[in-house]
């Protein structure tokens, strides 16, 4: 699911500030002269992780590296997984150390993600035509969102039959709707989108 506006903002914020922290950490690691300032940037690089991680996948963008080893290792040698936000602390957990370029470049993307999800949000937020939409929505995820708090999985929401009961809901809606007073005509729906 993509983020509204504000979670785009606090996502981009978080973002720009993790960027700025790798660097300033990749630029201490090389002096080798402040200790205590290297140790401070590397407990704010890994408290963020889980945070900016999350956004990252709110926004559709995976975070996983797969670490090949060498051609004359490759029957004896696994594939190794890496987190590439966990690889600005470790860069060398892989077969390979991972370049500081890559991890710069996919914060960067992440941070245009996160622009372009703020400039999406604002359309939504700011149209009446989204409200309706985005609150019929909520009000056909509320029995979803009760279940996932009741300890069912979210992918419950996702599969076939739960579709079905949200098109019933909101069939159910219009029918109670239409049954106690809204009365729309024709023209009044050609008037709603002009």
């Amino acid at each position: 699911m993509g983020l509204g506006y504000f979670a785009a903002c606090r996502a981009e914020k978080a973002l720009l500030e993790f960027r700025d922290l790798m660097a300033e950490f990749w630029a201490a690691r090389k002096e080798h002269r402040d200790l205590e300032k290297f140790a401070r940037l590397r407990e704010q690089i890994a408290m963020r992780i889980t945070e900016v991680q999350e956004y990252t996948e709110r926004l559709g963008l995976g975070t996983v590296l797969h670490s090949f080893p060498a051609p004359a290792f490759a029957g004896s040698a696994p594939v190794v997984t890496l987190n590439i936000f966990e690889c600005v602390l470790d860069p060398d957990r892989g077969h390979e150390p991972v370049d500081n370029l890559l991890i710069f470049d996919f914060v960067n993307t992440a941070i245009g993600a996160a622009h372009t999800a703020k400039r999406r949000g604002l359309v939504r937020l700011l149209s009446p035509w989204y409200w309706v939409i985005d609150l019929t929505g909520f009000v056909l995820r509320v029995p979803f969102l009760i279940l996932r708090q009741a300890g069912l999985p979210a992918t419950v929401e996702e599969n076939f039959a739960a579709m079905i009961i949200k098109v019933l809901e909101f069939a159910l809606i219009v029918w109670v709707a239409l049954r106690f007073g809204l009365r729309l005509s024709l023209d009044d729906l050609l008037g709603l989108v002009k």
